[in-house]
């Protein structure tokens, strides 16, 4: 017989599922922990999970509020799978008019990394039996989703980025960056791997050093397995006296960094191995709420992120493109206002295009 699905008090209403549920840990992990705050804020009782984080108390608990939430939402299809035997009981066994509503955020890499027939018809027949419905971060994920799992009607909403906590100390000014200092300070926070073509961004500060005769520094915030590579690749090309690598930072710093930059490079290109692609760019966003200028690749959702010549320039990833960039942003400035105004259009108070989807 069908079970009932009667409220209990202090059990919440919905749940998300990630791997890390903190907001630093990651663009995915963000847009979960943004989304439960937006929820909180409507009324709704949301909780999140990191399957990463669980004893055996927390998976306890997230097994009961699955088993009594009327809203679920996973950071990808992939964070489904732990929890796929309730999710299925619940899908049979509940009478229809109380079966959860059941939502799938789609970024971009975990779709790629679906390769073989058997893997798509697998992930397509387990949202179907669960009747899941995808949420792709840009236009770009969207169509995806459709090539990749044969689903129509796939909804699109900008990930929630929120604004930094204290305001920037060049906001107060009208001027928009590059400064007209001597120095030109470029930046780069990511985690270092091939998608993030760090190494073209090296590429350019030599040609701007050796060719241009430009005082450039340049900082690279972040870690990941590229790390070496990256610094060998910085002394041979005679820059690591300018080439500034501090590993993780905290939020805080982050945000010096970010008001402190005079532009933002992250050219990312979509690689084939291992397959991974910029699905949107969150990193342009915080950098545009310091009203810093940014340079993109021209790969996946990255078009979405950023206004070519309003909040950015848009490259192929090349380093004479992402030279050339960096110059004409020397050359022409761009209006810091309408920067910051593209920023706060991801913001928690503006975007609440997930909310109304959930």
């Amino acid at each position: 017989m069908p079970i009932s699905q009667d409220r209990r008090p202090g059990l919440p209403t919905a749940v998300i599922v990630t791997s890390n549920f903190r907001a630093p840990s990651g663009g995915i992990q963000y847009w979960c922990v943004q989304i439960a705050n937006l929820l909180n804020q409507t009324g709704l009782k949301a909780k999140g999970y990191g399957l990463r984080d669980l004893s055996l108390t927390s998976t306890y608990r997230l097994f009961r509020d699955l088993l009594w939430a009327q809203r679920l939402v996973f950071g990808t299809w992939k964070h489904i799978l732990p929890t796929l035997p309730l999710s299925l009981f619940k899908a049979a066994f509940l009478p229809r008019g109380k079966q959860p509503d059941i939502q799938v955020l789609c970024h971009g890499d975990e779709l790629l990394c679906l390769k073989t027939r058997l893997s798509k018809a697998a992930v397509k027949l387990m949202f179907r039996s669960l009747s899941a419905k995808p949420i792709a971060n840009s236009a770009f994920t969207a169509q995806l989703v459709k090539n990749t799992l044969n689903i129509d009607g796939v909804r699109v909403a900008r990930p929630i980025v929120s604004p930094p906590r204290t305001e920037s100390p060049r906001l107060a000014t009208s001027s928009a960056h590059p400064t007209d200092t001597n120095d030109l300070n470029l930046l780069t926070v990511s985690r270092l791997v091939p998608r993030k073509n760090i190494r073209t961004c090296l590429h350019a500060v030599h040609a701007l050093l050796r060719s241009r005769g430009i005082d450039v520094h340049y900082t690279v915030a972040g870690v990941g397995p590229d790390l070496d590579s990256l610094q060998s690749l910085a002394r041979n090309l005679e820059i690591d006296d300018v080439t500034h690598f501090l590993g993780e930072v905290t939020d805080a710093t982050k945000d010096k960094l970010l008001a402190g930059a005079d532009i933002f490079l992250l050219p990312s290109v979509q690689t084939t191995s291992p397959p991974s692609v910029e699905g949107y760019g969150i990193a342009f966003i915080e950098a545009n709420y310091h009203g810093c200028p940014v340079i993109s690749g021209n790969s996946g959702g990255m078009p979405e992120a950023v206004l070519d010549r309003v909040t950015g320039i848009i490259t192929d990833g090349s380093p004479d493109e992402v030279t050339a960039a960096i110059l004409e942003l020397l050359e022409t400035k761009l209006d810091q206002q309408r920067i910051r105004d593209w920023a706060f259009t991801h913001s928690p108070h503006e975007n609440t295009d997930i909310v109304n989807m959930l």
